[in-house]
């Protein structure tokens, strides 16, 4: 089966996920994590795309970025090989690194964008690793909060938002809900899929992703008031958890 195009964002502003193959970590020592940041300066440098956030989770990385230059998928193709060749060198090692070939999302508007800023930093949060964003070390937050010198053009974002208001919604992010399974009056994995089937009329929850921004925005309503949580129509459909976070939100 072919794969599908990926979809062209407007604004050429995308995030970007990589995971590990089979839940394979991507990083186990900190020198892995430095090296990774090595190699998006490096590209970042050689192709000059913008970078606006990033975040290394133990296997998978997020990364807010617009390339305007050069293609997408030049970009993450060079990143992704000279990290995967590093990778099996320095734990001696065969065989893809990556899952695939990595996802992309668009981001063509404002209320996305912050969306999707907050929840990349808000990831080591949700993960339980860390209490406060500022004390994870391998993400884009620091550089905005304490002026840490990096690899994002926090100037971009901080004159658009404001550092006070940058502090004040990804506050809100921490204290959302993180959405896992096992909460009270959560819908089980079989109900929540039975219900998402009933309200796109399809026996493939792949279908939503082939509705519009209005139909998918009702969908999502919808099963959020029968108790399914954004988390799990985010793992049905395979829509990132941020956008279906933001379609429940739009007003």
């Amino acid at each position: 089966m072919s794969r599908s195009a990926r979809r062209k964002s407007s604004s050429d502003i995308y995030h970007v996920v990589v995971r590990g193959t089979g839940r394979q970590n991507l990083f186990y020592e900190k020198e892995d994590f430095r090296a990774c940041q090595r190699i998006l300066l490096n590209t970042k440098e050689k192709y000059e795309f913008i970078l606006y956030a990033y975040c290394m989770m133990n296997n998978h990385m997020h990364l807010l970025m617009q390339c305007a230059v050069t293609e997408l998928s030049v970009v993450m193709q060079r990143i992704c090989s000279l990290y995967a060749v590093y990778f099996n060198k320095r734990y001696d090692r065969t065989g893809h690194l990556f899952q695939g070939r990595f996802h992309s999302e668009a981001v063509e508007n404002e209320a996305y964008f912050t969306a999707v800023l907050t929840y990349i930093h808000g990831n080591p949060c949700r993960a339980g690793i860390s209490e406060r964003m500022e004390e994870y070390p391998y993400s884009s937050y620091r550089e905005y909060v304490r002026g840490f010198p990096g690899m994002t053009d926090k100037e971009r974002v901080l004159s658009q938002i404001g550092r006070e208001d940058f502090i004040r919604l990804h506050d809100r992010e921490r204290k959302r809900p993180s959405g896992r399974m096992g909460q009270a009056g959560q819908r089980t994995e079989e109900e929540a899929f039975r219900l998402l089937c009933e309200k796109i009329n399809s026996g493939s929850p792949e279908a939503f992703r082939g509705m519009n921004t209005i139909r998918q925005r009702s969908c999502v309503l919808e099963l959020k008031q029968q108790k399914v949580t954004y988390a799990q129509i985010a793992r049905m459909t395979g829509i990132p958890y941020e956008r279906i976070r933001y379609l429940g939100n739009m007003k």
